[in-house]
């Protein structure tokens, strides 16, 4: 008897006087066992992966939950809870899960900056990792759950050094392990780097830094569960070894959480799967099966007319099943006819190497591609592989329109800003389909990252503007992100940015006995996967790279677990594949364009002299102000004597540097003499000093901090002085290392008094004609702190 009807029985004995020895007894029973309950799924466990120290722990935080684990390594912590809903679902198809990882603000000890100061939704960095910690627990699954369960994963503490993601896959698989939800875990990941041709294991940020390769490897007692990671045009050997190092590694996470559940697990409820009777698919496949694979063997069949023509056969014959069946609900009547598809493809490839659109196991579908598509673009492309097609834009803008991340993401991530941006858009009409268009859903987030990662290594980080690629699904019948990434370098070179070499994306996928499972399976790998091949295959390894090595790789699996001979021999064909791909797009275009379009914008850097700053930022910034608004240009200064110009066009950038040019030649210098007393106004002020203006329309000379009174003064406002007011100096000629004007104002001030000429004096001091012993002491003094000025500078 549960123990929540025991409670309930006791209390209602314990109201019964007669028997109110007997309730008291079974109220004791039932403390008892509760505490000895929570005391047996209390503890810790740790292991060691790579270089970290990772703990496990259970049993103090949110212990209401079917499982509930903290995963601390170094000073990062994060929770991830497994809930499993009470209520029962209607069967979909696919495993009834719901995966939300979040950060923080507080775990990395600052405020969100937004107005309402709090977590608000969630951020491209967590719905990517929400994702890369679904696809790695998704297949463990049992088919045919018939509860949710969800996954929420939340970061407690995070230590910047540190990755987060890794964590929270560990954790969520210790989570399901210890609680009561049916699953075929555990699995067990880690982050690799490649340094040196060297493997890490769960790198520090300083380490990914210098890497070659981050890649997430997450693996099963069998083999490897999931793969994503980019690379630096890492040669397949590398990327092959890395993966190798990393399998065995997270296999020994595998044996930790293992031992983590035995410790501490509960047992785990029965449900009752939804589970398709063999009789049923036998009855399906016998009725509509030589059908189904007529069409799967009609290579004049596109898409849309073969899922119209399938769809035709099962309506016709969904009568007569249910009629054979007739305990079988709708939903079993409909797999059991989904899988009389899967049964056909697997034969037809695995016994006479055919698949349904006609190609070879290795043969790609035909490939067409072009480039500057709407001249008015920047940068443009079209990519057709098969029945999917890709419109790709390149935009160039100056650095004002970098991507900028929130404080988190910029902590945790280790990026504050990107200048590579590439979005990925799926509207409903490429499926021939229906729907709202919103903002990106998680899929499109992911497989624009996805592409972005494959290009960004060809990509160099001092190009001065910041480019904007946008791949825009028109057709979908697979691999449309790999499509993106060849789209985008095409898009890339049309808009005549500088990258490398071309990159070229291929999806490989993989056919199996239907009646077997695990490392070791008879299997056929596919090249260049169609949608179909996709949904009923067991496999969707995404490889991206150039001729020289691969990019971005990720890998997702039906099955239990994959051989690393699988994942060599489908690498090594996507090399091949890959091959093929690039020479179609070097035959279209070898090298970024030279001929910049006339749309494109522009990037100059233009040399200031020294002690013109001025001329261009004017009084307030009011003349670069003017000058950015008259020409539409982004003017800012890169160092003291250069300025960076984006212009939009190369007609715009030659008006504003004529005008900087002629801005700067108007400035003459002023000629002062020896000894002289002069008037000026303050233009600007600065912390070594501040710059007057002594005639009109003339260049300003540096009157240094250390010039300006007798007593020491570290800032010239603490003086009282502002721009616009006016000085009176002494010129003691010309430093004869910088050959610069050297003024005085302390020269002019009694020694016992240092504000007679104060910003609102209207006394003038005599002028005095020739150099006296005390205009000598004080050049003296000012050639020492103009020297000093010149060491600062």
């Amino acid at each position: 008897m549960p123990l929540s009807s025991l409670s309930r029985l006791a209390n209602i004995i314990s109201y019964n006087s007669q028997a109110y020895r007997y309730g008291l007894k079974i109220h004791r029973y039932c403390r008892e066992i509760t505490r000895r309950y929570n005391h047996a799924h209390t503890g810790c466990l740790t292991t060691v992966s790579g270089k970290s120290e990772i703990k496990f722990s259970c049993g103090k935080l949110a212990t209401i939950a079917d499982g509930s684990v903290l995963v601390e390594t170094g000073s990062t912590a994060v929770l991830v809870t497994a809930v499993m809903s009470r209520a029962t679902t209607s069967y979909a198809g696919f495993a009834p899960l719901r995966v939300d990882y979040r950060e923080k603000a507080s775990a990395t000890g600052k405020i969100p900056v937004n107005f309402f100061k709090r977590e608000l939704g969630p951020s491209e960095r967590e719905i990517l990792a929400s994702r890369s910690i679904d696809r790695s627990i998704r297949s463990s699954f049992q088919r045919g759950m018939p509860q949710e369960v969800q996954i929420v994963c939340s970061l407690m503490s995070a230590d910047a050094e540190r990755d987060t993601i890794v964590p929270a896959i560990n954790g969520a698989s210790a989570a399901l392990t210890i609680s009561n939800i049916p699953w075929n875990g555990p699995i067990g990941a880690v982050r690799v780097g490649y340094i040196n041709d060297e493997v890490i294991i769960n790198p520090t940020r300083v380490e990914l830094y210098q890497s070659k390769l981050d890649l997430v490897i997450v693996a099963s007692a069998k083999g490897l569960v999931m793969l994503e990671g980019t690379a630096s045009e890492l040669p397949d050997a590398g990327v092959l070894k890395a993966i190798t190092y990393g399998l065995e590694e997270a296999q020994n996470v595998v044996k930790a959480v293992e031992d983590f559940g035995h410790r501490y697990g509960k047992d785990k409820t029965n449900l009752t799967f939804y589970r398709l009777d063999e009789s049923i698919k036998e009855g399906a496949y016998n009725l509509i099966g030589d059908q189904i694979n007529d069409i799967m063997l009609d290579f004049s069949h596109k898409k849309l007319s073969r899922d119209r023509a399938a769809r035709k056969v099962v309506d016709e014959n969904f009568k007569t099943l249910q009629e054979m069946f007739p305990n079988a609900d709708n939903f079993q009547l409909s797999d059991s006819f989904s899988s009389v598809t899967k049964r056909c493809i697997t034969q037809n490839v695995m016994t006479k190497s055919i698949r349904c659109d006609g190609r070879g196991l290795n043969d790609l579908r035909p490939i067409d591609a072009e480039i500057n598509i709407f001249p008015a673009l920047h940068g443009s492309s079209l990519f057709k592989r098969g029945e999917s097609q890709i419109f790709t834009t390149a935009v160039l803008g100056s650095k004002l329109s970098l991507q900028r991340f929130d404080i988190t993401t910029a902590i945790l991530g280790g990026e504050r800003h990107r200048s590579f941006i590439l979005h990925y858009e799926f509207p409903p009409y490429a499926n021939n389909e229906i729907g709202r268009v919103m903002e990106n859903s998680r899929r499109e987030i992911g497989h624009g990252t996805l592409a972005k990662n494959a290009l960004r290594s060809v990509v160099s980080d001092d190009f001065p503007f910041t480019v904007r690629l946008t791949g825009q699904v028109l057709m979908s019948n697979g691999s449309t992100s790999m499509a993106s990434a060849c789209g985008g370098s095409l898009a890339l070179m049309d808009a005549g940015v500088p990258i490398s070499r071309h990159i070229a994306g291929v999806a490989m996928g993989l056919v199996a006995n239907p009646s077997d499972d695990g490392s070791k399976f008879n299997y056929k790998i596919l090249t260049d996967i169609a949608g179909i091949e996709d949904y009923f295959g067991e496999m969707d390894f995404k490889i991206a790279g150039s001729r020289e090595g691969i990019t971005s790789l990720q890998a997702d699996f039906k099955v239990t677990g994959v051989s690393m001979e699988l994942i060599e021999e489908a690498i090594k064909k996507s090399a091949v594949a890959r091959g093929k791909v690039l020479d179609i797009m070097y035959g279209v275009i070898d090298k970024p364009r030279l001929d910049v379009k006339s749309s494109a914008p522009v990037f100059d850097i233009v040399d200031v002299p020294a002690g013109k700053r001025f001329s261009i930022v004017g009084l307030g910034g009011v003349t670069i102000k003017g000058l950015q608004e008259e020409y539409g240009c982004d003017i800012n200064f890169v160092d003291e004597d250069k300025v960076s110009i984006y212009a939009p066009s190369a007609k715009a950038l030659a008006n504003v540097k004529q005008r900087i040019e002629e801005l700067m030649a108007d400035l003459k210098e002023p000629d002062l003499k020896f000894s002289q007393i002069y008037t000026g106004k303050i233009v600007d002020i600065k912390n070594f000093g501040v710059m007057l203006e002594i005639e009109p329309n003339t260049q300003p000379i540096l009157l240094h901090v250390s010039q300006l009174d007798h007593r020491r003064v570290s800032r010239p406002e603490l003086l009282g002085y502002s721009i616009g007011h006016e000085m009176t100096v002494k010129c003691f000629g010309r430093d004869p290392i910088t050959n610069r004007y050297r003024l005085s104002r302390k020269a002019l001030l009694p020694a016992l008094s240092s504000s007679i000429f104060s910003p609102n004096s209207s006394t003038d001091p005599k002028k005095k004609e020739t150099p006296s012993k005390d205009d000598i002491k004080g050049m003296e003094e000012l050639i020492g702190s103009h020297s000093e000025h010149e060491q600062e500078q």
